[in-house]
Formats: C-alpha cells, sequence, structure tokens
C-alpha cells in the first residue's frame, strides 16, 4: 500500500470525522520523520503535541516538535483536507503564534492540499523563523512501507533489494581475497 492509497483509505474510513483524520495524519507524519532515510538519524526525540513534555498550552496549531540531535527544534503543522480544500492564511494564523515559543528554529507545514491562497504563501514569506512548505509529494516519494497505517509506531522501510546469487558469491570472493591482499580489482556488469 503506497501513501496515496493510505490517504483515500483515511479519507474512506472517516468522511464525516475530521478530528479522527487529523490525528491519523499527524501520527503518519511522525512515522514519516521517524522512519524516512532523510530524516531518521536527523532527531533525537519527535514527539506529537499533545505528548510535548514542555508545552504550556492546549493545541494551538502546532502538531508534532522534532528536536535534532544537536538541539535544535522543528515545529511541525499537519493539514489534512480534501484535496480540492483551499488553505488560507488564517488556517496557518495559530501555527506560527504557537511555533514562535519553545525555543524553534525550523518550522514545516504538511498538506494535503496544495491549493493555497495568495495570502497563506505570502505568510510564509520573511519570516524570523524559516518555513518551509511539504506536500504529499514529500511522503509518496518515502521508501516507507505504509502499509501498518493504524500502527504507524511499526512502519518501517520497504524491503531492500538482494543480491543476486552471482553477485553474492562475487562479494564473498573479493571479501576473501581482501584477506591475504590490500587490494583487487572485481569487474561486473
Amino acid at each position: 500500500m503506497n501513501f496515496t492509497e493510505v490517504i483515500a483509505q483515511i479519507r474512506e474510513e472517516y468522511p464525516d470525522d475530521p478530528v479522527q483524520r487529523g490525528k491519523l495524519f499527524e501520527s503518519l507524519c511522525k512515522a514519516y520523520l521517524r522512519h524516512d532515510p532523510r530524516y531518521k538519524n536527523t532527531f533525537s526525540d519527535i514527539w506529537l503535541w499533545r505528548e510535548f513534555p514542555d508545552k504550556e498550552e492546549v493545541d494551538t496549531g502546532v502538531d508534532i516538535v522534532a528536536e535534532e540531535r544537536s538541539g535544535k527544534r522543528w515545529a511541525i503543522q499537519c493539514k489534512f483536507y480534501d484535496e480540492n480544500h483551499i488553505l488560507h492564511k488564517e488556517d496557518i494564523d495559530s501555527f506560527f503564534t504557537t511555533s514562535g515559543r519553545y525555543g524553534i528554529s525550523e518550522r514545516v507545514i504538511i498538506s494535503t492540499t496544495s491549493k493555497w491562497t495568495k495570502n497563506a504563501e505570502h505568510a510564509l514569506q520573511g519570516q524570523s523563523i524559516p518555513v518551509q512548505r511539504w506536500g504529499l509529494r514529500e511522503l509518496e516519494e518515502s521508501p516507507i512501507e505504509w502499509e501498518d497505517i493504524y500502527k504507524p509506531n511499526k512502519v518501517k522501510q520497504r524491503k531492500q533489494k538482494e543480491l543476486r546469487p552471482h553477485q553474492k558469491e562475487a562479494l564473498e570472493n573479493v571479501v576473501k581475497g581482501l584477506k591475504t591482499a590490500n587490494r583487487g580489482k572485481i569487474i561486473m556488469a
């Protein structure tokens, strides 16, 4: 199951429950940050807002806080909308307010719609804390295996390709040869 199918499944199973759709999408985004090869070694901690130990307020726009190994913090807002929904500046205002606190140095807005008003797009520009805008493409391109949608902590990467028998044999011979020589050559298609 790819990410597009997961999004379609959430929409189908919760057509009238935007809160549940949003919670599932937040969990998927957290799983993405935890397991995608581009980010899995970047962050030491990733919290959904309700888990974040330093929060002083209820959910007011920040959905995920991710902390890099260096201590630098990212605030992430996850917007699960119909693909035809138009995202307005008012939809992201509370995110900017809340993410201005808590030592945040990077911001990301992940949305399931690519339709933003000019004011919403303009709000991203010139912020003192940089803002990235991610769409579904970033998550669709991930090598994560999205099969376990309802178990986001168990999301794993797609199975790696395995060496063919002749490649395994060649690799074993190279390793064996390098035990007695400090260099060698292998030529193979």
